[in-house]
């Protein structure tokens, strides 16, 4: 993001710049900034540089942030849904929960971050939520997941915890165009449209569902050709060191 760009954001009470001198990666970017914040604050809302977020996202989270804070379940807030919810899903409620949270336009407080980030997964396989999932601990063991949310979304499945969604997003992830270097294989399915929505009641949500689950596995998990190819990249890569 253009540093002429954040200097000319003018609607926050308060606005601080942190320029680094070299290239942190994603990985250690996230990870060292919300600690830096959590030093002074108790929540975070945490956005990357090709997201965009509808007139009513920092207004939403931030309500969200307050209403949830006790609730012991939740444990991350997401503006983004997946594209299928809204037409396979039908909910009657604007918010719904899901063990797998999304990293596009979040937010946690500091206490659920801490007691999470100390849980050490085992590392066990959760397909219902997408093999994709597989493929990513495969690529972590050679050591070139540069991904602080692969462990996150793993500690939240293991521990029993739920990230908030809205039935309609309100994030549009623009790193998944023509232009981006981080989507080789031209995949469309996590590109939306942006469209207001008008949130009713931010208190009440649907439970998580055999439904949503089933959705959920259907948007993340890879087309099974493509998945059988990387699968057997990776191992490849691990026992012989050849690509």
């Amino acid at each position: 993001m253009p540093l002429c760009f954040i200097k000319e954001i003018s609607y926050f009470k308060k606005k601080k710049i942190i320029i680094r001198n070299k290239n942190y990666g994603v990985k250690n970017n996230i990870l060292k900034g919300v600690s830096h914040i959590f030093n002074k604050f108790d929540k975070v809302i945490v956005l990357e540089d090709d997201l965009e977020i509808s007139k009513n996202f920092l207004y939403a989270m931030n309500k969200l942030l307050k209403i949830h804070r006790e609730n012991k379940d939740i444990f991350t807030i997401t503006g983004y849904a997946p594209s299928n919810i809204e037409l396979n899903l039908k909910l009657r409620n604007d918010f719904f929960l899901c063990k797998r949270p999304s990293s596009w336009g979040w937010a946690t407080w500091k206490a659920k971050w801490y007691i999470l980030k100390k849980n050490k997964s085992k590392n066990k396989f959760y397909s219902d939520y997408g093999n994709d999932l597989i493929l990513m601990k495969k690529k972590s063991s050679l050591n070139q997941l540069n991904s602080w949310a692969f462990s996150w979304t793993l500690n939240h499945i293991e521990k029993g915890k739920y990230c908030l969604y809205p039935k309609i997003s309100l994030v549009k992830n623009n790193g998944f165009d023509k232009n981006s270097t981080n989507n080789v294989f031209r995949r469309k399915k996590f590109y939306n449209k942006l469209k207001f929505f008008k949130i009713k009641n931010f208190k009440s949500y649907q439970k998580e569902n055999d439904e949503i689950i089933s959705n959920f596995k259907i948007f993340y998990n890879e087309n099974k050709i493509l998945y059988i190819l990387k699968y057997i990249f990776y191992e490849a890569k691990k026992k012989f060191d050849i690509f």
